[in-house]
């Protein structure tokens, strides 16, 4: 905006006042009359608002991904947004009042300079500029530059949150450092999204808009959990320990996957913490208790697919379990084990080598039946952990409170009303051949047992549709009656979850 142009706006301020039939008390008036505006304190200057919006990148740096989208656009001289010839558009009190809302969630005001901002325009909307103290362009810089760097941090950090959980949990665990390095255990890979250059110019396109508030609205996290979480947050009486909970769990509930649980009718969750189970048909749900990974062999964060569901399927021991039965020949055989030998194929318990199972050149198999560790029925889904639902053989452990006793795999205590969900058409013929495979003695047609019928039994059964899986990690989550209930921190998420977040929210 030139000096000119802002003193026609004064010039044509002075005469707005004029009516027909009126007698102008302007009539005589001439430009010495507004000598007085000829200090560059009130002249509007792209050149200068641009500068000082520079300076203040250079002070502020990077520190959110969303900053990095607002300095490339100010440094490519993109134009101004939120001020213009008619002054600052009224999509800057749109934001100010979502911005003012921030602390519901928990969110820092700090981050987003509301006092600054609504300073600032109360000294341009009033022309307040204090005797030249204020000079107008570098407080038309600060609007510009803040609002927008608040906007994108605020509809960013509510959409995807402030954390990759995939850069901060798979940097806790050590899987080796020696000399070829650190290496760490893969414990997430959820596939979350995160704010790009599309969502960030997509965004900026809405300012001064009529759709501008209703797109902030659309972004705001939803779902039942997090609705709990806030009023929860927002209750009288929390500890600064059960509020830093909260967030935590507020923050996992803003992680935006490719299929979110919402997204889907029908759709499996389990929740580590909780040790449990959610199969949801809508209205529907089916609830049940697990068993998941051990703080040393942790269930890994993760989304995927129910895809296959395998009765009675053999199991293939882990290596690192299976160099621990060499030698144990009589427990290998009352287990229903055998030795896979790539080269000579099915072998006796007796043949299993310590060195040729460690090279990958023998596996050890176990049966399946009633004695298999993965119980009668397997839930198979994509994910690169090797990590499945499935059955178990020691059932008792479903009595326990503590039930983080597997190597990664997530045991289910209702497996066959897990399958029949499964079912699309909830075939009952389908239905009776998983039951009865589940049910019969795989050892019959031997020892003097009944011999198994093949024709009532189903060795693998398609999901048709596949079933959206969701393993996640919430210590606030629903209990037992659909109430929001606290649960122990079994792997330690909590922690540096906090740590990661403190920056950003309020204490």
């Amino acid at each position: 905006m030139s000096r000119i142009a802002y003193f026609l706006i004064l010039l044509s301020a002075c005469f707005s006042s004029c009516t027909i039939g009126s007698d102008n008390p302007n009539k005589d008036i001439t430009l010495e009359a507004f000598s007085g505006f000829k200090d560059n304190n009130l002249f509007i200057d792209g050149d200068s608002i641009r500068a000082y919006i520079a300076g203040m990148m250079r002070a502020d740096g990077q520190s959110l991904p969303s900053d990095r989208y607002v300095h490339k656009y100010y440094g490519g001289g993109k134009p101004f947004m939120w001020i213009s010839y008619g002054g600052v558009t009224a999509s800057a009190d749109t934001l100010l009042r979502y911005l003012s809302t921030a602390d519901e969630s928990g969110i820092s005001p700090r981050l987003f300079r509301m006092e600054q901002i609504a300073a600032d325009l109360e000294t341009v909307r009033t022309l307040d500029m204090n005797g030249g103290s204020r000079p107008i362009n570098r407080i038309l810089a600060r609007l510009e530059y803040n609002l927008t760097r608040s906007y994108l941090r605020y509809i960013s950090c509510q959409h995807f949150g402030f954390i990759n959980p995939n850069t901060l949990y798979n940097r806790l665990d050590t899987l080796s450092n020696d000399s070829s390095g650190l290496k760490w255990k893969r414990l997430c890979d959820l596939r979350v999204k995160r704010p790009d250059s599309a969502f960030c110019a997509r965004s900026l396109a809405c300012i001064d808009t009529d759709t501008m508030g209703a797109y902030i609205s659309g972004l705001l996290p939803k779902g039942r959990l997090y609705g709990m979480l806030v009023k929860h947050l927002n209750s009288a009486g929390l500890t600064s320990a059960e509020r830093i909970k909260t967030l935590c769990n507020m923050e996992r509930c803003r992680w935006r996957l490719a299929v979110m649980p919402g997204d889907s009718r029908k759709h499996v969750q389990v929740n580590i913490p909780s040790y449990n189970l959610r199969a949801v048909d809508g209205d529907s749900v089916l609830s049940m208790r697990v068993c998941c990974g051990a703080k040393k062999t942790k269930t890994p964060l993760l989304s995927s697919s129910l895809m296959r569901m395998d009765v009675n399927p053999q199991w293939i021991v882990p290596k690192s379990i299976a160099v621990g039965y060499v030698g144990r020949t009589g427990y290998m055989h009352s287990q229903g084990m055998f030795v896979y030998d790539k080269k000579l194929g099915k072998l006796p318990p007796e043949e299993a080598s310590y060195t040729k199972i460690s090279q990958g050149e023998q596996y050890i198999v176990q049966s399946g039946g009633a004695k298999n560790s993965l119980g009668r029925i397997i839930f198979r889904f994509e994910n690169n952990f090797s990590v499945f639902l499935h059955d178990t053989s020691a059932p008792w452990l479903f009595q326990s409170a503590v039930r983080a006793v597997s190597h990664g795999c997530v045991r289910v205590e209702r497996p066959y009303d897990l399958a029949v969900f499964m079912l699309s058409d909830k075939n009952s013929s389908v239905a009776e051949k998983i039951k009865y495979t589940m049910s019969v003695d795989m050892d019959g047609d031997s020892g003097g047992k009944p011999k198994p019928d093949r024709k009532k039994m189903v060795s693998n059964v398609r999901i048709d549709p596949q079933i959206p899986l969701f393993i996640t990690y919430y210590t606030m989550y629903y209990g037992s009656g659909g109430g929001l209930v606290s649960y122990e921190d079994v792997y330690g998420f909590d922690d540096v979850t906090a740590e990661r977040l403190r920056p950003y929210i309020r204490q």
